[in-house]
């Protein structure tokens, strides 16, 4: 087992080392899970009749809710199916 005198000219290296995992963390995980989470919260409220914009950039009403799909009116006469997770927003109201 090695001494302290052996580990402490390395003690600096290991702390920069969990100071740069935990920056890491801090700056680029953490909120990529905050997103996802806003995403899976988002997905979950879809109801019929609401406004939303998918990830292509296409507006649409949404006209029926499926377990992993939902049915979107684009125009007249015109309903695309697409998987929930294509939404990427609900449209803001006016």
């Amino acid at each position: 087992m090695p001494t302290w005198e052996q580990i402490r000219p390395h003690l600096p290296q290991f702390v920069f080392i969990i100071a740069c995992v935990a920056a890491y963390w801090w700056v680029v995980a953490l909120p990529v899970r905050q997103r996802e989470k806003r995403h899976r919260e988002l997905i979950g409220s879809i109801v019929a009749g609401d406004k939303v914009i998918t990830a292509g950039g296409i507006y649409g009403v949404v006209e029926t809710v499926h377990d992993k799909k939902i049915d979107l009116r684009i125009a007249d006469s015109v309903v695309i199916t697409l998987d929930r997770r294509a939404v990427v927003r609900k449209q803001p109201e006016k």
